[in-house]
C-alpha cells in the first residue's frame, strides 16, 4: 500500500514525508502509526534504491529543494523527519524521478 501512495502523491509534486504518513493514516485508519510509518520507511527506501524516486532537502516554503545524495536510511530512519516541520525549519520531501 505505502509504495504505491509514495509514486501516487510524488508523481504529482514534491510531498513531505509527514504527507505521505498522513495519507497512508488516511487510507489505512485501522493500522497503528508506528506500524504504517515503517511500511512507509521501506518503501520510499526500496524506491529510492530502485531510482524510481529521489529524496530531497528543502530548507523553507521558498528555498528550492536539493536532492539528498546520501544513504536514505540515515534521514528516513529519523523519526522527527516524519512530522511536519515548523514554518522556519526545513523537510524532507519525496518526488518520483
Amino acid at each position: 500500500m505505502a509504495r504505491h501512495v509514495v509514486l501516487d502523491l510524488g508523481s504529482e509534486d514534491f510531498y513531505g514525508l509527514w504527507e505521505i504518513l498522513w495519507r497512508l493514516k488516511t487510507v489505512c485508519p485501522n493500522r497503528g502509526e508506528a506500524d504504517l510509518l515503517e511500511e512507509a520507511r521501506s518503501a520510499i527506501a526500496e524506491l529510492v534504491q530502485e531510482g524510481a524516486v529521489a529524496l530531497y532537502w528543502r530548507a523553507t516554503d521558498t528555498s528550492g529543494p536539493v536532492r539528498v545524495e546520501e544513504d536514505p536510511e540515515s534521514v528516513l530512519g529519523e523519526f522527527k523527519n516524519w512530522y511536519e516541520p515548523r514554518a522556519t525549519h526545513g523537510g524532507f520531501w519525496v518526488a518520483v524521478k
